[in-house]
């Protein structure tokens, strides 16, 4: 209910550029020509302007770190950029020379000051302020060559996107490997990135944003939030720093608010035949499914116990029971044998 404060209208800038400042107290924004402009709040008086030249710039700020990124374009027909990194309020910018940045895709966490990136199917990170390929370390290989890495804030998780559309989450410990999460494909552009809290992280298909939450089980599929539109051009998603809300953008003059707390379903289409029986298991830690003319596939619906197995013996399945207190399965096979 507050009278609206207007930003001075800024026709000719060139940087698409608006954000606020981890305190509430600062917003940056695109200024005329090749400028980003910090103003106070709520006084909305200006505080400095820089001018970064190039063509276009784009950027974002880490509230979790009081640090700044621009991106500054050279040329509009051509992929170079210029990376630079900001303390606020009053930081000089800093030009990343970090070899990484100049290989496709790549992601980078200001808080952990790491860059994530990939190279064919190898997914990687090295130190932000890395000069060489010195300190760089392979996290994992995804299934194809990969075209999306984001990174979480904090730094602790980096997710990749390979060109099958499969989505796989990696630990940046060193003690990693396997990845911890695998979510089957159907995105086509990544990059959106995680929310503050590094549980979920968001891309995109032809026409939908999906949102991927790390505590699912592996190989479920991403949640839609967005209205299916044709021939979306532009799609933006935000996240408040509780992780409470994702907003979403598609272009047509709506915003749209989306609960992450409620309950939503999760979907698996690993298994193509009709399923003749399941069950979970007493504890409710496992789903038991029975395909028909496949073994029994154990899933587990905490994503630390890994991914689905087929049991052995490899025998096709027609039905199943779980005990309700002891580890055990109860499974008929198409021939009449019973199986425990």
């Amino acid at each position: 209910g507050g009278t609206l404060k207007k930003l001075p209208r800024h026709p000719g800038g060139n940087a698409d550029l608006l954000a606020f400042g981890p305190h509430s107290d600062l917003l940056v924004a695109g200024g005329s020509d090749d400028r980003i402009v910090f103003w106070s709040l709520p006084e909305l008086e200006e505080i400095r302007s820089v001018k970064l030249g190039g063509s276009r710039t784009v950027g974002d700020v880490d509230v979790g770190d009081d640090k700044l990124w621009t991106a500054t374009f050279a040329d509009e027909k051509r992929d170079e950029y210029q990376l630079r990194f900001w303390s606020l309020p009053d930081g000089e910018p800093v030009v990343s020379e970090n070899p990484a940045l100049a290989e496709r895709p790549f992601g980078f966490s200001l808080e952990a000051e790491i860059v994530a990136h990939a190279r064919d199917r190898s997914v990687l990170i090295s130190p932000r302020e890395s000069q060489s390929d010195e300190g760089e370390r392979v996290l994992g290989e995804a299934g194809d060559p990969v075209r999306g890495v984001i990174a979480a804030r904090g730094g602790e998780l980096v997710a990749s996107l390979d060109r099958s559309g499969e989505v796989r989450v990696w630990s940046t410990a060193p003690n990693g490997g396997a990845p911890l999460h695998v979510f089957s494909g159907r995105a086509v552009q990544f990059g959106i990135g995680f929310d503050p809290t590094g549980r979920y992280f968001a891309g995109r298909d032809s026409r939908s944003l999906l949102l991927w939450d790390v505590r699912s089980p592996w190989g479920a599929e991403p949640r839609v939030l967005c209205r299916r539109l044709p021939l979306i051009s532009h799609i933006g998603c935000s996240f408040d720093r509780s992780g409470r809300w994702a907003v979403t953008d598609i272009g047509d003059e709506t915003i749209e608010f989306w609960s992450l707390d409620t309950p939503w379903v999760r979907v698996f289409r690993d298994v193509s035949e009709t399923l003749w029986s399941m069950a979970f298991t007493g504890d409710g830690r496992w789903l038991a499914t029975c395909p028909g003319v496949r073994p029994v596939r154990l899933r587990p619906l905490d994503p630390a116990d890994g991914g689905p197995r087929d049991l052995d013996p490899p025998t096709t399945c027609v039905s199943l029971a779980t005990h309700p207190t002891r580890d055990e399965i109860l499974v008929g096979d198409i021939r009449g044998g019973v199986f425990i």
